[in-house]
């Protein structure tokens, strides 16, 4: 049983490890949007389509800008 619930918590940690990098790479896009097309982030969450709203364009930025993945926890 050990050994599988290490295989749980191994495979969570890569999933985490992926989606993370999804959100950096796509925080960095929107601040680029933002930054060179002197756009809002409400803006820059129109051009993405009903995927993306002005709080997760807040979101992904400050996942681009995290260094460690504790600065993306909430109060």
């Amino acid at each position: 049983m050990k050994d599988l619930a290490v295989q749980v918590l191994v495979a969570i940690r890569e999933r985490d490890a992926v989606v993370l990098d999804a959100d950096r790479r796509a925080g960095r896009a929107l601040t680029e949007m933002i930054d060179t097309g002197r756009l809002t982030a409400h803006e820059a969450a129109r051009w993405c389509g009903d995927e993306v709203n002005a709080r997760e364009v807040a979101r992904l930025r400050r996942a681009a800008e995290a260094t460690n993945p504790a600065d993306l926890e909430g109060p």
